[in-house]
Formats: structure tokens, C-alpha cells, sequence
């Protein structure tokens, strides 16, 4: 299942794509609205760059079965 998911961070829309939801090792990688990345999460190295605050899920723009 992917799953697309918009977030806020300071008034602007981050994006990130769920290709295996619930994965033990996924790698959540979050862009903004030109493309660019913006921070990741997770991944087998255990990244974790993303902002501690003010970052928030708004809504699921996508899911597909």
C-alpha cells in the first residue's frame, strides 16, 4: 500500500510517499513543494533529521490498495 501524506512545518506543505506502511526499516523521506528533500526519518541507518517541533501531519492525499 502507498500512502501519500502532506505535513505543515511553519506555514508550508512538506510531502512525504509511504511505499511500505508499517515497515520496520522504511525510510520516511519528506520534500517540499519543488522537489527538494526537506529532512528523512528512519531507514535501516536510523536517520532522523527532520525538525523536533512544529511539524505536523494535516491529511492522507493518497492511498492506493
Amino acid at each position: 500500500m502507498r500512502l501519500l501524506f502532506v505535513f505543515e512545518y511553519n506555514g508550508t506543505d512538506i510531502f512525504m510517499v509511504s511505499s511500505c506502511n508499517d515497515c520496520a526499516n522504511e525510510l520516511y523521506v519528506f520534500y517540499d513543494c519543488e522537489g527538494n528533500e526537506f529532512c528523512k526519518i528512519g531507514g535501516i541507518a536510523g536517520y532522523y533529521d527532520c525538525p523536533e517541533t512544529g511539524m505536523r501531519e494535516v491529511k492522507v492525499l493518497y492511498e492506493s490498495e
